[in-house]
């Protein structure tokens, strides 16, 4: 029986594990059209800005389209 236990728990904690990697994969395009963020940096294309920014509120943190084109 603890086998069986010992057997979900490891189930679990792998599926977490994978839960967080892919939160933060974000299936952007490679195309360059460079945006500027509120954050002085420059950024690929609106979808690498957008994925940033998901990613900063998380940490409590704001990024916001400035400008088309380089910083």
């Amino acid at each position: 029986m603890r086998f069986f236990a010992l057997i979900a728990l490891c189930l679990f904690a792998l599926l977490s594990l994978t839960v967080a990697q892919e939160a933060d994969f974000c299936p952007c395009p490679r195309n360059f059209e460079p945006v500027c963020g509120s954050d002085s940096r420059t950024y690929s294309n609106k979808c690498d800005l957008e994925c940033q920014a998901t990613k900063a509120s998380r940490q409590g943190r704001s990024i916001t389209l400035i400008k088309e084109g380089r910083c």
